[in-house]
């Protein structure tokens, strides 16, 4: 479950210094958790580590291939 607050947060770690543009600057509050049933039962899709994980693993990937 990961909440919106949370997502945002993850971001600015995994992308220090990255200007993040359209997001309210707001105190955190509860939101839905991502909700991933249907891709379990269609595809046997289970998330593998958290979001902070995740994004980190992107961002190491992107600096990689995307300089």
């Amino acid at each position: 479950d990961v909440s919106i607050s949370d997502f945002v947060a993850a971001l600015k770690q995994a992308f220090p210094g990255a200007e993040l543009t359209g997001i309210p600057d707001v105190a955190p509050m509860p939101s839905p958790p991502a909700e991933f049933s249907s891709a379990k039962q269609r595809l046997g899709y289970e998330p593998q580590f958290p979001i902070e994980r995740a994004l980190v693993d992107y961002a190491s990937w992107a600096r990689r291939w995307l300089n």
